[in-house]
């Protein structure tokens, strides 16, 4: 199973990482934390990559806050209710007054487990997909 920090080493490696942008890892595996001065973390681009990536079965989102380590957004739900999401090398979790919910390691089954519209919609989306190619 990758880990966030694989993910994000790929990212690294394939060239689509912002110059700025230190790796977490060298080459042999070992912690090599780079300090990275661009305004943009590896946790906040996936975090807006995966919402972005949803925005069927949610109302908006705004990403708050990131650092190297974890990243947060504001996310309305179908429902109408905000919540917060915080990414962060362990996965996604909802942060409420100050508490988090269990770990998810997708941002898909951290919405189906938090909005019943949002699994919804989307077995709704997949659906119409496989109408399509039929």
């Amino acid at each position: 199973m990758m880990t966030l920090a694989d993910l994000y080493n790929l990212w690294c490696v394939s060239g689509n990482a912002p110059k700025k942008l230190g790796s977490l890892f060298d080459s042999k595996g070992r912690a090599s934390m780079t300090v990275s001065s661009s305004s943009s973390s590896f946790c906040q681009t996936e975090l807006h990559r995966a919402l972005k990536e949803q925005v069927f079965g949610i109302k908006s989102f705004t990403v708050l806050s990131s650092s190297l380590e974890q990243a947060s957004a504001s996310v309305i739900l179908l429902e109408g209710p905000k919540v917060i999401i915080q990414l962060t090398t362990q996965g996604y979790c909802v942060v409420s007054a100050g508490a988090t919910s269990r770990i998810h390691e997708t941002i898909e089954d951290l919405l189906q487990s938090t909005s019943p519209l949002y699994a919804k919609k989307r077995h709704e989306v997949l659906m119409a997909k496989l109408a399509r190619l039929s």
